[in-house]
């Protein structure tokens, strides 16, 4: 006898939970790390040390259809700005 198995969930929740405080400090710790990881990495593929910030972002902004708190890296100054325009996709690499 075969039983189908449903999960059910209330999307209000759902969504207060993923723009919650918990999931918002769990991804800003991980993208710390990373930041100190695009650093040493950049310091060795272009020779000086770039500056970079940690941005939060809605994810609903870029038409996720749950939208949560996230973080991304950017350049936080002209000059590494200049440095990674000659290398696209390079800060990409470390966000997979």
């Amino acid at each position: 006898m075969a039983h189908n198995i449903g999960i059910y969930y209330n999307e209000a929740g759902i969504r207060n939970i993923m723009k919650g405080p918990e999931i918002a400090s769990i991804e800003q710790a991980i993208m710390m790390e990373k930041l100190s990881q695009v650093r040493a990495e950049f310091l060795q593929t272009f020779g000086f040390n770039g500056k970079f910030d940690i941005d939060r972002v809605d994810t609903g902004v870029y038409g996720s259809k749950r939208s949560r708190i996230a973080f991304i890296i950017i350049p936080a100054d002209g000059r590494t700005t200049a440095a990674l325009k000659k290398q696209p996709g390079w800060l990409g690499q470390f966000m997979r």
